[in-house]
């Protein structure tokens, strides 16, 4: 499905973190929709969102996970939902400081 509709999306690792048997991982999900997704026609525009996977490794494979992304954020470039304001992945790298109070 996301290949057919984002044929140039791009996954960028941004940085990954281990802790015991937790393998953490956050990453930058950009890409343009030029094709039908979810049976919403192509709406040419780009999207840039971030995405954070918590996973648990046994015996050195992979046997749970857990994860987020910004849909919201995504369906909002995209204009497929309305919203004007502005989320961390709007933004050419990850957080700002400044929205932290820095």
């Amino acid at each position: 499905m996301f290949k057919a509709a984002f044929p140039d999306r791009l996954l960028t690792p941004e940085f990954t973190l281990c802790d015991g048997d937790k393998v953490i991982s956050r990453t930058i999900t950009e890409g343009t929709m030029t094709g039908i997704f979810m049976g919403i026609e192509p709406t040419g525009k780009k999207y840039r969102i971030t995405a954070t996977d918590t996973y648990q490794v046994r015996d050195g494979k992979i046997c749970a996970r857990w994860g987020n992304e910004d849909a919201l954020g995504m369906m909002q470039q995209l204009g497929l939902i309305p919203g004007g304001w502005r989320t961390a992945s709007n933004d050419d790298v990850g957080s700002l400081e400044g929205d932290y109070g820095e």
